[in-house]
């Protein structure tokens, strides 16, 4: 009985995919239901039911990854940016200042054209300035390692005489608004369609002719760097 016990245990298993899924891909499942969840209810109206029926999972498979929402959400921010920003710190560099800084601002730029980029702008507005750990954990891992990273670039800019010094030191801030509102007015079809902002590359070349010009160092042409800009993107 023993033995037959054991074999039918082992037909189940294999008959159910869930019990065949590796730890990695449950727990990439869990995190894709739980972005799913809370774009649809927000955080504090989802429950870990409703995350694991989406995931396919039991519930108290949840709580070996996470022990609760709050840390399922920050491991959600974690693969759905901290990861971008990881790849663009280590991102090998070229030696031409400017053209790494066109290629660093586009990269950031095509994640937040994507669609799931509203909807964590949605979520993590509406739920950290309640969570000051969370907030804390969003502030050092996203926006004040984005803002550096990219006033990084522009010093470099600076410092090779491509951009001019005097509006540096507020500029990574204004690029970085610059950016956010016009993805953010990309998500909304009524605006995107009444200002023409479907194409996101488009959309890029302006806000980075508008930053170019801003930041021109007195002697430097506008068409020399819009020019540049332009060869970046295509390269």
């Amino acid at each position: 009985m023993t033995d037959e016990s054991v074999t039918m245990s082992e037909v189940a298993a294999k008959a159910d995919p869930r019990t065949r899924r590796p730890a990695e891909e449950r727990e990439a499942q869990i995190i894709e239901a739980a972005f799913t969840a809370f774009a649809a209810n927000g955080l504090d109206e989802t429950r870990l039911e409703d995350i694991a029926r989406l995931a396919g999972v039991a519930k108290g498979t949840i709580y070996l990854y996470f022990p609760n929402k709050e840390a399922l959400f920050r491991e959600m921010i974690t693969r759905t940016v901290v990861v971008r920003l990881d790849a663009l710190e280590n991102a090998p560099r070229t030696g031409d200042a400017h053209a790494d800084f066109d290629r660093i601002v586009r990269t950031y730029w095509q994640y937040v054209t994507e669609p799931k980029f509203p909807v964590l702008h949605r979520l993590v507005s509406s739920v950290l300035p309640r969570l000051p750990e969370l907030q804390q954990f969003f502030s050092e891992r996203v926006s004040l390692r984005w803002q550096r990273l990219l006033q990084g670039c522009i010093d470099a800019c600076v410092a090779e005489g491509v951009f001019g010094a005097e509006q540096a030191p507020e500029s990574a801030r204004m690029l970085h608004a610059l950016m956010m509102q016009h993805a953010l007015m990309r998500a909304n079809p009524t605006i995107c369609n009444a200002i023409h902002l479907q194409d996101a590359d488009a959309v890029m070349d302006r806000v980075l002719s508008f930053f170019h010009a801003a930041m021109r160092p007195a002697g430097n042409s506008s068409a020399h760097l819009h020019g540049h800009a332009t060869q970046s993107r295509t390269s």
